[in-house]
């Protein structure tokens, strides 16, 4: 499995123009004491985006009328992600102390950030996140993604003593989603205006505290509007979506609807795929006619792909 790796040291506090690190007691009343932790994160540049694909966007946010999974296989790969969410959470009350989001900087690898809390002595548990998707938000011990994106997350637990300095940790960030792709064989023909893929059902929660996916769900419709030069030059452009993965084994999507749309958005072709396998860190790729009448009576070829190793080949009818 590919992973994410953020290296995190954690002194007590640090002294002005970084001399040394050393313990500093914050006294906010008689009966209570906390103490200054640094968080110094240092990213793994060698961070890879999903195994032999190509279909990464390289622009964030898209273009105006592409959404984020469409795009010609030959374009170049963007970074992984654009914004990186940490909380710390109390292991003992699941209390969250602190949260931030982080913007990635133009031509930044890493964030270059020192974050800085207070905390009382005690057990807790570091959550990091790391997405490209703008409409993020958490709500108690649990973080929404709504336009979800190709995500790692990371958990680690440390104590803050008395007395007690912290040494360098590793953070390993795994990936947390599935993503769903559509390769087509035939070329889009010159009635068809629009592609839409509409899932009524998708994984967009995970429980900062356990790293597990809310089995909540929201609805995701998915539109791509092909122009005239991608019409004459016959690009195949690769459609896809993410989700994250519930724990119970052969989780599945109940239902994926692909619509193809004419000139004046009436609707020419549609077919219905159901029971959707998802796996974490996989991609579920369905091959075949998507624009065609090759929908009606062809199959889709379905695949899956797991740390740059491509899995047998596995013919799933279309219903």
């Amino acid at each position: 499995m590919k992973k994410l790796t953020i290296l995190l040291t954690i002194p007590m506090a640090i002294c002005l123009f970084c001399l040394g690190c050393h313990q500093v007691p914050t006294i906010e009343s008689a009966n209570s004491e906390k103490y200054d932790v640094c968080f110094r994160l240092q990213m793994d540049v060698s961070i890879l985006p999903f195994p032999d694909s190509k279909s990464i966007p390289d622009t964030f946010p898209p273009e105006p009328g592409i959404e984020e999974g469409s795009t010609d296989p030959s374009t170049p790969e963007s970074p992984v992600f654009e914004y990186l969410y940490y909380a710390v959470i109390n292991t003992d009350t699941q209390e969250m102390y602190d949260e931030f989001q982080l913007s990635k900087g133009d031509g930044v690898d890493d964030f270059g950030k020192y974050l800085y809390l207070s905390l009382p002595p005690g057990s807790y548990q570091l959550t990091i996140v790391t997405h490209s998707s703008a409409e993020a938000s958490s709500a108690g011990n649990l973080f929404l993604l709504e336009d979800l994106s190709d995500t790692f997350l990371g958990l680690t637990t440390f104590e803050v003593k008395r007395n007690h300095s912290l040494e360098e940790m590793t953070v390993s960030m795994t990936r947390r989603v599935s993503r769903v792709e559509f390769v087509p064989t035939d070329d889009v023909p010159d009635e068809v205006k629009e592609f839409h893929i509409i899932v009524p059902e998708r994984y967009i929660t995970i429980n900062l505290l356990t790293g597990v996916c809310v089995p909540a769900k929201s609805d995701y419709l998915y539109k791509y509007f092909f122009s005239e030069e991608e019409k004459t030059n016959k690009k195949k452009i690769t459609h896809w979506f993410y989700t994250f993965v519930p724990e119970e084994v052969n989780a599945k999507l109940p239902q994926v609807v692909l619509v193809v749309k004419g000139e004046e958005e009436e609707a020419l072709w549609q077919k219905t795929i159901s029971n959707v396998p998802i796996y974490r860190n996989k991609i579920t790729q369905y091959t075949g006619a998507l624009y065609s009448s090759g929908l009606e009576d062809g199959t889709f070829e379905l695949d899956f792909s797991e740390g740059g190793e491509w899995g047998e080949v596995v013919p799933e009818p279309l219903p």
